[in-house]
């Protein structure tokens, strides 16, 4: 199994050249990353501790690969939070992936919320899915607010696909771009 080493996200198989999730350009599958011990080294960084967790997930080293972006994650990081939401869903199941959406909540961390909610809805849990979505989204996510828009729009409530798409422009970043054409090509459809 290959995860991403941006947003923690499963990858499908075989692994295309970027996330379908967040976009990230995926490292070639032929390159084999080292996965180094989870001792000695107490100053490493989020970033590394992300790094040495995603060889560990390569690896199918899900335990070990959470004991690294387990500090991290608890201080609020983001990348740590996604890769926490991930794996504690491998290791534990749904009920801790939702604990570490909380964590991730509280933490402003939108990204593993959605994390959550995509998983939510792999399931066919689509109830669940649409609250997470909902918190990312009125938490900054321009994406959860796009796809709930999206949603909105394809079961013709057209007044809530509008309340979505703005939420989704007013948050919308530089890495937004792709996703706010979508919008406003749906809007242009549907109308101011």
């Amino acid at each position: 199994m290959r995860f991403c080493t941006e947003c923690g996200a499963s990858l499908q198989q075989p692994p295309g050249k970027f996330c379908v999730e967040c976009g990230n350009k995926l490292p070639n599958p032929t390159d084999e990353a080292s996965v180094q011990s989870t001792t000695g080294d107490s100053a490493r960084s989020a970033a590394q501790a992300c790094e040495l967790a995603y060889a560990a997930m390569e690896q199918e080293r899900f335990d070990e690969a959470m004991d690294l972006v387990r500090p991290w994650a608890e201080q609020g990081d983001d990348a740590s939070l996604r890769y926490a939401v991930t794996l504690s869903r491998l290791i534990e199941g749904i009920d801790a992936a939702r604990a570490w959406a909380q964590v991730a909540q509280a933490a402003g961390s939108m990204n593993a919320v959605v994390l959550l909610a995509l998983s939510l809805e792999e399931d066919g849990n689509d109830d669940e899915s649409q609250h997470w979505y909902r918190i990312a989204a009125d938490g900054g996510h321009a994406g959860a607010a796009a796809f709930l828009g999206f949603q909105a729009h394809e079961h013709g409530d057209l007044v809530e696909a509008r309340k979505w798409f703005a939420l989704c422009l007013a948050s919308a970043t530089a890495e937004d771009v792709p996703i706010v054409e979508k919008v406003r090509i749906a809007l242009s459809e549907i109308g101011h």
